[in-house]
């Protein structure tokens, strides 16, 4: 098995993240079975200075990315692709941060894996399963390791492992051109999306809908000839596939109507609907932001409106 960590941070979020990551791998796999694993770890930072020793395996390999102030993602991406060609790995486990989970899903999206998010233990014994947080650590989700390649660590890892080891640093050329002077690039044009993104009608749904409100949902999305679409929190809860993910993220739609449920509004996932002819919110949050940018919305329960429908 060959397994890739991708870690990014500086300084003790640096330290935190390796060692969160060692204690999900000693947790997931035993002994013996960590001797037959390789295993690349790879640090992308800000800070040029490098730990002498850190929370990591033994007989791992350890490679760096020093990033410019102003990089964007890009350029990681990069290296992750070339690097899994070479290597072909099994898993690609991204760290527990927002910058490292934003990674995980641009890198599953470009590159059509599955994506896991907010796994917080694996059980590799019969049959392999991630075991996942959903519903903000309230709810404990199994699903098949060898349907998601790429998975994203929860905030909640216990970060326990407290064995160190001595890395021999490999440092990764990044391309500038990918990683610097963003003022001065554009975003390649996306070719015309001929699936569920060009719907007249999209409900988008956000955190505020639970797995028992889901076919909900799915009922009323028939009634009205609709695609479903969610935000990141409605991804990572378990209710869509990434695939299905719209914001800066994920995916721009811009049907005539975009019809959102439960979600907040942040600027983030907002971006990714502004171009919707008219925007319809139900939300129960008399100030969720979503309102700010809708044409029309209704202050309620979802629940109690579609079931009137």
């Amino acid at each position: 098995m060959y397994i890739a960590a991708i870690i990014l941070g500086e300084d003790m979020i640096l330290h935190h993240e390796s060692r969160a990551m060692t204690s999900f791998l000693t947790t997931t796999f035993t002994e013996e079975e960590r001797l037959s694993i390789q295993m690349d770890y790879f640090f992308f930072t800000r800070d040029e200075k490098l730990p002498g020793k850190i929370h990591a395996l033994e007989n791992a390999n350890f490679y760096y990315g020093i990033l410019p102030e102003n990089a964007d993602e890009e350029g990681i991406v990069k290296v992750i692709r070339e690097y899994d060609q070479q290597n072909r790995y099994d898993y690609l486990i991204f760290g527990t941060t927002v910058s490292a989970r934003n990674l995980a899903v641009k890198y599953a999206t470009q590159e059509k894996k599955r994506l896991a998010t907010n796994i917080k233990e694996g059980v590799f014994t019969e049959q392999k399963r991630w075991k996942k947080d959903i519903f903000l650590g309230n709810v404990t989700e199994e699903i098949f390791a060898t349907n998601h390649m790429v998975i994203t660590l929860a905030k909640n890892v216990p970060a326990v492992y407290t064995g160190f080891c001595h890395p021999i640093w490999k440092k990764i050329t990044m391309q500038t051109q990918f990683c610097s002077h963003i003022t001065t690039c554009t975003r390649e044009k996306k070719s015309t999306a001929t699936g569920w993104e060009q719907a007249e009608k999209i409900i988008v749904i956000g955190n505020g809908v639970d797995k028992g409100g889901y076919p909900l949902i799915e009922q009323f999305a028939k009634q009205i000839h609709a695609e479903i679409a969610g935000t990141r929190r409605a991804v990572e809860n378990g209710l869509l596939p990434v695939e299905r993910m719209i914001g800066i993220s994920g995916k721009s739609i811009s049907p005539k109507l975009c019809i959102v449920i439960g979600a907040s509004g942040l600027a983030a996932f907002v971006k990714g609907i502004e171009k919707s002819e008219m925007i319809f919110s139900i939300n129960a949050d008399k100030d969720a932001l979503i309102f700010n940018y809708s044409d029309y919305g209704i202050v309620a329960r979802y629940q109690e409106i579609l079931k009137t429908k």
